[in-house]
């Protein structure tokens, strides 16, 4: 829905990995799970964040899952287990802007073991979707124990009457589909959203900053395979003694083959 990955997300969560995945669902008991094993240690090039081998789940409850009345209600934890690589990790995230320099940044610091837990709630009543995810991130290390949190909120409406879908195979909202599309003479499907995140990169000596940032963000979908997005976001930075603020105006078109 939005343009970038929330901060706690960009400095905890890998995009991608080589390894293995078990995705299911039980319709009966209403639960969804993925769970992941992934090991960096075959890439010459392995992503931040660096662990050699890492251990993933997220298990999801659906209360409430009725395609006929536009009503979903997702409940869900993630869990995430990982050996940094030589026993040293860096938290660091960039305000949601990938060109952006890193406003949260905790340096490099021992750490033999590093978790992430959370839990996560989504609600969608037809074209109304809201939710996010917080995580509390601990790691250990002989010369200390640090721990770190953050999350996002999102609200999203689609005003042309669209529903974005949700799908049993992981747990996952889906893309939108226009109800008319501009190629068959519609005007394709319009979304306002406002998202609002938070993350604490500080723990005792290690001081990686404070970050919140809040801003609307508008869409268009021409077609299934088109989107157009306009965000604005202001941002508070709490670090090195000082507090700074940003004001934030991004812009994205992406084409889907």
């Amino acid at each position: 829905m939005g343009l970038e990955r929330a901060e706690i997300e960009d400095m905890t969560i890998p995009i991608q990995n080589d390894g293995i995945r078990w995705m299911g669902y039980l319709p009966k008991q209403r639960l969804v799970w993925n769970l992941g094993y992934f090991n960096e240690t075959l890439l010459k090039n392995p992503l931040y964040p660096f662990m050699d081998q890492q251990y993933a789940a997220r298990v999801a409850y659906l209360p409430l899952l009725s395609e006929s009345d536009g009503k979903v209600l997702h409940l869900a934890v993630n869990l995430k287990y990982g050996n940094p690589k030589d026993g040293k990790t860096q938290l660091k995230a960039r305000p949601e802007v990938s060109t952006a320099p890193y406003f949260l940044d905790t340096g490099i610091f021992p750490a033999s073991h590093e978790t992430v837990a959370g839990p996560e709630v989504w609600y969608r009543d037809n074209s109304w979707l809201f939710g996010g995810s917080y995580y509390f991130v601990g790691t250990e290390a002989s010369e200390g124990n640090h721990h770190f949190q953050g999350g996002d909120f999102w609200a999203s409406w689609l005003m042309t009457g669209e529903v974005r879908p949700y799908s049993t195979r992981g747990g996952l909202f889906g893309f939108v589909y226009p109800k008319r599309s501009v190629f068959k003479g519609g005007t394709g499907a319009f979304e306002a959203t406002m998202h609002a995140t938070y993350t604490d990169a500080n723990s005792g000596a290690i001081q990686g900053g404070k970050f919140w940032r809040v801003g609307p963000i508008f869409a268009w979908y021409p077609s299934y395979e088109f989107r157009v997005t306009l965000g604005y976001g202001y941002g508070v930075l709490d670090r090195f003694g000082e507090n700074g603020r940003t004001h934030f105006l991004q812009s994205r078109i992406q084409f889907m083959l």
